[in-house]
């Protein structure tokens, strides 16, 4: 079954697939979402305290899980809700691997001082090559978002970007709240 799992995720993130191609399986969720959760502490942690990327690696899952389920609810698509969630957290997982040797690139130190002062980059104090190959995973990742978003509501590819948008925007300001909660000023998933 994971071989499947790793199979239909390399083909959404080709654009060969959709959600309704993933495996369906209850049992498969949970671990999956828990991996998400390990996967994006990896990647927050290099930035911040270990805690503070404990929460905000939960709550990008949770949002996920949230977001995604009521889209599907306002459309009345809840039976693709597992499919299309689980098709978002492993294409997320895969993005987030492929960034972490980007962000060691760039560098620890680097990240943590652009997080708190973005002009850095408009200084050219930030490393150019890794900043465009981030800038492209990310574009990427927002590409692949859309398409399951499109297949799973059967929209327009212009709508799913609009709603992978929507929950981006809603993703970071959550993820900003609890930032400023934990005392911390910034963050990124």
């Amino acid at each position: 079954m994971l071989a499947r799992v790793a199979w239909i995720t390399a083909q959404l993130m080709r654009f060969k697939a959709g959600p309704q191609d993933f495996v369906y399986a209850r049992g498969l969720s949970l671990p999956i979402a828990l991996f998400a959760a390990f996967v994006n502490f990896l990647q927050l942690s290099i930035t911040m305290p270990t805690g503070v990327a404990v929460v905000e690696s939960v709550v990008v899952v949770l949002v996920t899980i949230a977001f995604t389920q009521f889209v599907l609810q306002f459309k009345r698509f809840t039976s693709r809700a597992q499919q299309t969630v689980n098709s978002l957290l492993c294409t997320d997982i895969v993005f987030k691997l492929l960034l972490l040797p980007v962000l060691f690139w760039i560098g620890p130190d680097v990240l943590r001082q652009f997080s708190e002062n973005p002009q850095m980059l408009e200084q050219g104090q930030v490393p150019g090559a890794p900043m465009m190959v981030l800038f492209a995973l990310s574009l990427w990742n927002l590409a692949v978002s859309a398409h399951i978003y499109r297949c799973a509501l059967e929209i327009g590819i212009f709508m799913g970007v609009g709603i992978t948008l929507a929950g981006t925007f809603m993703l970071y300001s959550l993820l900003g709240a609890v930032a400023q909660m934990l005392g911390l000023g910034a963050s990124s998933p």
